[in-house]
């Protein structure tokens, strides 16, 4: 799997300037209805450390892809919010990216592998099962 995000990650680099973790956070903030999310929410979804995800949220403000506002009913909360700039990176980076996932993943694997692979990691989310283990 290394191999497969390092080649994904030379490839957002090489080509849009950025690291594949901030297509990662771009894309899931791009999937909320306003393009929002509180930063905590993003940090346990995407397995990030509070810190980690506020290093990147503040590489991504520089860049002007992303705002980060209060929370409109809890001042104490921070969003992460997807800008027009940012969602217009996201659309000009996607396609390569998506072509590239294409040809690694789903041609190398074949209909059949894709399948198996897809019954694979079901079995290993169920075993695993949704809670974390302390």
């Amino acid at each position: 799997m290394k191999a497969l995000f390092d080649a994904l990650d030379r490839q957002m680099r090489e080509e849009s300037g950025m690291s594949h973790e901030d297509y990662i956070v771009l894309t899931r903030l791009y999937r909320e209805n306003d393009r929002s999310m509180r930063m905590s929410d993003l940090a346990a979804e995407l397995s990030h450390s509070p810190s980690r995800l506020s290093h990147t949220i503040a590489r991504l403000e520089e860049r002007g892809w992303v705002e980060r506002a209060r929370g409109t009913t809890d001042r104490r909360v921070v969003v992460a919010r997807l800008s027009e700039s940012g969602e217009a990176k996201l659309r000009e980076a996607s396609p390569a990216h998506l072509a590239l996932v294409e040809r690694l993943v789903f041609e190398s694997l074949g209909d059949q592998g894709v399948a198996e692979a897809a019954d694979a990691m079901d079995h290993i989310r169920k075993a695993a099962g949704d809670s974390e283990i302390t």
